[in-house]
């Protein structure tokens, strides 16, 4: 018998079961119209005879043939347990090779309601009704592994200390493997067709396994859109399962277009916070370089870790040009502004009262202002910081500030004012980079008092710094490092005027 799969539950199962969405082609069996069935039908026309008209009773003795295989392979679930109320129960599958157990259990404990309700005590008709249930799971997570004439016995029975046991006693049969695969329509991709190909590893022999399948699907589709082509097409996967032969048969239809490359950006969306020009300055690609559907993936991050867009859409659209793909960046703005505060006291302190406003986006495009205040009693603090991000380059950062403190304790009083400035190349979670480095500046006026027993003395201090760093870092990763290591260095001469001159670096 052969059968052609219509989007088949084992598929579309598994891609619950394992999180991918991909679906599988669709065949059906074409009816005429309602029109035509009036046509051949005539609602008037007498009934034919029906002599011998009868239906056998039907023999329990002999086994029911069913066309559908998923209907055919519904097994039966035995009850040899008293309900004696509601008792605690185990679960079990017997029958599989242990490299079967190890991909179908787990997933099947995943799903199953008894394994969700086993915390809790059943009695044996509830525990019957879902081990039913766990039997058509199973059933189709083993036909997700390529049994598709597998027999699963589930039993229910009493077992030691009063537990009922639920057993899944599994013949697997044999496993279904593809007699033909063919991939359609990539010899249209050139030089390109065999790298193509190969990211479709499913061939010959292998397995008639869903999960295989879908995640071939999805590095094609990766794939394609990485190497050039970003108005590829790929079909769904058309399935047809011949049960006599115990295999199958697989075609994906495949369009990949032209290779294209990278052209012009277009901003729009809901007032988005900046234009074409800062969004190409942040894009790790340049006009002229081929399609990289990476790189948009990558853009689509860093526009989001901006914290200025609300949501990024990036399209890819025909340019003017033969062979090049305009980006239109769809971007929605987010709101730029952050309050905080904090009020407080502590013995040492007295009370401490701290407030700061935040606007990300008022030195466009990406400078962020920052005041920041502190009123209390032993201290009084006034600064503005300059903060703009990808300036003049991704992930370089511009940095200034300004402010003046007033701090009074028992031993000192200080007066200072402080302006610095720089610019420094950061790294993030979306890029990790080996080489960091800052430069900058740094002025300090300060006057301070000491306060010593019997005696007190006055000071002001006037400092200039260049500061330099460089930074190295071979971690594997930068949040969880297992490997690697890091280093740094910082450099910074100074000038310092304080009852005379000095120069000096640290």
């Amino acid at each position: 018998m052969v059968r052609i799969i219509q989007c088949p539950a084992v598929f579309l199962a598994l891609a619950t079961l394992s999180g991918l969405a991909a679906p599988v082609g669709v065949h059906a069996a074409q009816m005429p119209p309602p029109s035509e069935q009036a046509d051949q039908l005539d609602p008037e026309s007498p009934l034919a005879p029906m002599e011998g008209l009868g239906v056998d009773w039907p023999d329990m003795a002999k086994e029911a043939v069913v066309d559908d295989p998923i209907d055919a392979a519904t097994p039966s679930v035995v009850q040899t347990a008293d309900d004696e109320g509601e008792r605690s129960y185990s679960v079990a599958v017997e029958g599989l090779a242990q490299d079967d157990a190890t991909r179908v259990i787990p997933r099947f404990n995943e799903q199953s309601v008894l394994v969700a309700g086993q915390e809790k005590s059943a009695n044996a008709a509830q525990v019957l009704r879902r081990a039913r249930e766990d039997t058509v799971l199973l059933d189709l997570i083993l036909r997700a592994e390529g049994y598709y004439d597998a027999v699963i016995d589930s039993r229910v029975e009493n077992a030691d200390g009063g537990k009922l046991r639920v057993t899944f006693a599994v013949t697997p049969g044999p496993v279904y493997r593809f007699s033909e695969v063919e991939v359609k329509g990539l010899e249209t991709a050139g030089e390109k067709t065999q790298a193509l190909r190969d990211a479709f590893p499913i061939d010959v022999r292998d397995p008639v396994n869903a999960e295989d399948v879908l995640a071939a699907e999805a590095t094609l589709k990766t794939i394609i859109g990485r190497t050039g082509f970003p108005f590829a097409k790929v079909g769904e996967p058309e399935v047809v399962i011949d049960h006599d032969t115990r295999s199958a048969t697989l075609l994906l239809n495949v369009d990949p277009g032209a290779v294209q490359s990278f052209n012009a950006i277009q901003v729009k969306g809901n007032r988005p916070p900046f234009g074409a020009a800062h969004v190409a300055r942040i894009a790790r690609f340049k006009p002229g370089q081929p399609y990289d559907q990476q790189r948009i993936d990558d853009l689509r991050r860093a526009l989001v870790a901006t914290s200025l867009v609300s949501g990024v859409q990036i399209e890819p659209v025909a340019a003017a040009e033969p062979g090049k793909v305009d980006l239109m960046v769809n971007m929605d703005r987010a709101p730029p502004r952050t309050v905080a505060g904090e009020v407080g006291y502590g013995t040492g302190e007295g009370f401490r009262a701290e407030a700061s406003w935040t606007h990300r986006n008022l030195v466009k495009p990406e400078g962020a202002v920052t005041a920041r205040g502190v009123l209390g009693t032993r201290e009084q603090l006034a600064s503005v910081a300059l903060r703009m991000s990808n300036f003049g380059k991704r992930d370089h950062v511009l940095f200034g500030r300004v402010g003046y403190s007033n701090i009074n304790r028992d031993a000192f009083l200080a007066r200072t004012f402080e302006v610095a400035g720089g610019i420094e190349r950061q790294t993030n979670i979306i890029w990790q980079k080996r080489w960091l480095w800052s430069a900058g500046f740094e002025l300090l006026g300060s006057e301070e008092r000491d306060v010593v027993v019997g005696s007190t003395s006055r000071k002001t201090f006037l400092i200039g710094a260049l500061p330099l760093t460089l930074n190295y870092d071979g971690s594997d990763d930068l949040l969880d490092p297992k490997t690697g290591f890091r280093l740094g260095a910082r450099f910074s001469p100074e000038f310092s005027r304080q009852s005379g001159n000095s120069i000096y670096a640290r």
